[in-house]
C-alpha cells in the first residue's frame, strides 16, 4: 500500500507521477493533498477514476475554499468530464497510514509531517522528492550542473513548503528512506526528442495515454520541455535499482538543505540511468 502527499494542480509533474502509479497498478492508499483546495480536491477524483477505485482523499487544511489548479490542469478535468471543484473525504491520515504502508511525497508533507509530530508510526519505504546532494561530499559518477557546482545547500521547496513539517517528515521512524533532490531532477527533462521516442511505443493503459497527451500540449507551449521531478522520484521508489544512490541523512540549516554522508543514513539520489528512466515512463513501470 502507498500513501501520497501532493501539492497537485500547479506545476503538472505531481498529476504525471500520480498517473505513472496508476499506470503501475501501484495500490494506493489515500492521497493528502496540500493546502487542498476544492480544484485540487477535484484533480485528486480524477485520478482515482482513472484508477478505477475510489480513494480517499485527504485535505492538508481544512475548509479551503481558494483556487490552486491552473489552466492546464481544469482543461483536462474539462476533457474528462469531471467536475472542477470537489470535496475532501477527511482532513486526517492518520487511518491510512498504518504499520508498514509505504509513503511518497511529491509536495510540502504537511500532513505527513504533522502525524509523525504527533504519532510517529512505523511506517514502510518513504520516498520523498525534496533535498539536496552536493556533489563536493560523494566520489559517484554523475551528471553535474553548473549551478549546483559549489553548492553545498540549497532551498527545496516541497520540504520547505511546509515549515517545520518538512524537518518531521524526513525523520519518519521509516523502513528505509529514499531522497530524489534538485541536484538530479534539474538533470531530467522531458522534451520533443523524448516525447518523440517515447510515442512510438502503444500506450500500456488510459494513464499513460493521458500523460502523453498532456505532454504534446504542453510541450507546444514549452520548446524547453519540463522538468520531470515528481516522475522521477515516482519511478525511484518503483525501480530504485536503476539509480546510483549515497547513504546519509538530510539536514536543513536557515531553510537551505543539504546531506551528511552517513554508512547508516538513508539513500539520496546522486544519479540515475536515464535511458531506462525513460524506457519505464513510456512502458509505465
Amino acid at each position: 500500500m502507498l500513501f501520497i502527499e501532493t501539492d497537485i494542480g500547479r506545476d503538472p509533474d505531481d498529476l504525471f507521477a500520480l498517473l505513472y502509479f496508476v499506470a503501475s497498478e501501484i495500490n494506493i492508499a489515500g492521497i493528502a493533498i496540500s493546502p487542498g483546495d476544492p480544484d485540487q480536491i477535484a484533480i485528486g477524483r480524477f485520478i482515482s477514476k482513472i484508477a478505477g477505485k475510489d480513494i480517499p482523499i485527504i485535505a492538508s487544511q481544512k475548509d479551503r475554499n481558494k483556487s490552486s489548479a491552473n489552466k492546464f490542469h481544469r482543461e483536462i478535468l474539462k476533457e474528462h468530464g469531471m467536475s472542477l471543484t470537489s470535496k475532501a473525504d477527511c482532513q486526517y491520515i492518520n487511518d491510512f497510514i498504518k504499520n508498514d504502508t509505504d509513503v511518497f511525497i511529491c509536495g510540502p508533507p504537511q500532513s505527513f509531517g504533522d502525524l509523525i509530530h504527533k504519532y510517529n508510526p512505523e511506517i514502510g519505504k518513504l520516498v520523498i522528492q525534496g533535498g539536496f546532494l552536493s556533489y563536493e561530499i560523494h566520489d559517484i559518477s554523475c551528471q553535474k550542473l553548473d549551478k549546483f557546482i559549489g553548492q553545498k545547500e540549497v532551498s527545496t521547496f516541497n520540504l520547505n513548503g511546509a515549515g517545520i513539517n518538512g524537518e518531521y517528515a524526513v525523520k519518519a521512524n521509516c523502513r528505509e528512506l529514499r531522497m530524489v533532490g534538485k541536484n538530479l531532477c534539474h538533470t531530467i527533462i522531458y522534451d520533443q526528442n523524448i516525447h518523440n521516442k517515447i510515442c512510438q511505443i502503444a500506450p500500456k493503459n488510459e494513464a499513460i495515454e493521458i500523460i502523453r497527451s498532456c505532454m504534446t500540449k504542453y510541450l507546444k507551449k514549452h520548446k524547453n520541455g519540463k522538468k520531470f521531478h515528481d516522475p522521477l522520484a515516482a519511478v525511484a521508489y518503483t525501480n530504485p535499482e536503476i539509480f546510483k544512490w549515497v547513504r546519509g541523512d538530510p539536514y536543513k540549516n536557515n531553510g537551505y538543505w543539504g546531506t551528511i554522508l552517513k554508512n547508516d543514513g538513508g539513500f539520496i539520489a546522486a544519479d540515475v540511468n536515464r535511458d531506462k528512466f525513460w524506457d519505464i515512463i513510456a512502458h509505465g513501470g
